[in-house]
């Protein structure tokens, strides 16, 4: 009975760290691309099948970590990946040997499918996530044990198995979930940049390549803060840093789920929007642009005059078709023109086109 259970510790586990290093440490939950879909179903569907050919067998019916499974598919890949995969699984057991333990295993297969989803959602609204994936364990083991006691009138059947599954898998759960929360802690140190708060480039890469594999329709802004090299000239280093920190605090409060900002480098930033049509994006961000410019930077002109702090921006959509490369190319144009034009404005890169490197109107 242990070498079975340590074989079924061994392929959860080694199937959880490739999950989790294909989704490059990421836990956001559900898988929406329908390619990626079916390859987590695929995947979840093998390992489902390698842990019940390598259960614990007692007389005729098999014991193994398909419940954690489904709790952490459920969790982390969505109802999408994990319904498809637990009756494929249920199905393959079925069909493994029909007797009543193959009967008792279809009708858990189809109870857990119809009720798994609808329990998640509930946890999702109450409970943090290491009690959501122990309430689906929980749930899981409470529908086994009625199943128990109406198909074998015994609800003490193979307790005492079932108690050192349910505990080993809470106890290995509880540790890979703070093995993970620590990578993911350091990845996301590794892509904030320091004295903003913000995300940097490396991050804006990844998320943009992330997002363009989604349905959602996306828009790419390109900012750059207005005279930031004067500022640092005339007022010092130190005041540059904290019209940096002003901006991109009013940045990060006007983040939202469809707003996510960037820094680039020096002044210059990008946000991707989504979800947003174009027009939306524009009307948000002009919104922004009148919020920055009303903020008091505690700096001084010669004359005694307040400098105000205003930033110019180039919007574009992105076409998910085309490298971002184009993208940014065409907001970058779109910003030039902002600036040419007086800054502390945004311009729309789809009202220009562009021939021989020069930006020329459309009528």
């Amino acid at each position: 009975m242990s070498a079975a259970i340590l074989a079924n510790m061994a392929i959860l586990l080694l199937a959880i760290l490739l999950f989790f290093f294909l989704r490059k440490g990421k836990v956001l939950e559900d898988v929406n691309a329908p390619l990626e879909q079916f390859g987590y179903f695929v995947g979840v569907t093998v390992v489902g099948i390698l842990l019940m050919r390598y259960s614990v067998v007692v007389s005729g019916a098999r014991y193994d970590y398909r419940f954690l499974l489904y709790a952490l598919s459920i969790k982390y890949l969505g109802p999408k990946v994990t319904l498809p995969s637990i009756g494929v699984i249920t199905l393959f057991r079925f069909v493994w040997g029909v007797d009543v333990y193959s009967l008792s295993a279809l009708a858990f297969g189809v109870i857990l499918m119809l009720t798994i989803g609808i329990m998640y959602n509930i946890l999702k609204k109450y409970v943090g996530s290491i009690q959501q994936v122990i309430g689906l364990i929980l749930y899981i083991f409470a529908i086994r044990i009625v199943l128990n006691v109406i198909i074998y009138k015994n609800i003490a059947r193979d307790f005492e198995l079932y108690m050192v599954l349910v505990a080993s898998s809470i106890a290995m759960f509880g540790i890979l979930f703070v093995v993970f929360s620590r990578i993911v802690q350091i990845q996301e140190r590794s892509e904030i940049d320091f004295l903003t708060k913000l995300r940097n480039s490396r991050r804006f890469y990844q998320d943009i390549s992330d997002m363009k594999r989604e349905t959602k329709e996306m828009i790419l802004s390109v900012i750059d803060i207005d005279y930031f090299k004067q500022v640092n000239t005339v007022y010092g280093h130190l005041a540059g840093d904290h019209v940096l920190q002003m901006v991109t605090k009013a940045f990060l409060e006007f983040e939202r789920d469809s707003f996510v900002f960037y820094r680039m480098g020096g002044e210059e930033f990008t946000c991707l929007i989504y979800g947003k049509s174009l027009e939306e994006a524009k009307s948000l961000l002009e919104t922004l642009r009148e919020e920055v410019s009303q903020l008091d930077s505690g700096l001084k002109t010669k004359e005694g005059t307040i400098f105000h702090v205003t930033f110019s921006a180039g919007v574009t959509t992105v076409n998910r078709k085309n490298p971002i490369t184009e993208a940014l190319e065409a907001a970058d144009k779109a910003l030039f023109q902002a600036k040419d034009n007086g800054r502390n404005q945004l311009v729309v890169a789809d009202q220009f086109s562009t021939r021989n490197g020069e930006v020329e109107w459309l009528q």
